[in-house]
């Protein structure tokens, strides 16, 4: 398991789910939150296979 990896996309989770939460009023902000959800959880899912 990549630790760094991990914490480093535990940090951007929080950080996104945040930012997605306080822009739920602008679509084009929503979905861009939602998007750079999937990409942490496949990253982080691909550094803690490692």
């Amino acid at each position: 398991m990549n630790k760094l990896g991990v914490l480093l996309g535990l940090i951007i989770l929080i950080a996104d789910l945040y930012w997605t939460a306080t822009s739920y009023s602008v679509p084009l902000w929503l979905a861009l939150g939602i998007i750079i959800l999937i990409a942490d959880l496949a990253w982080i899912a691909l550094d803690a296979k490692k």
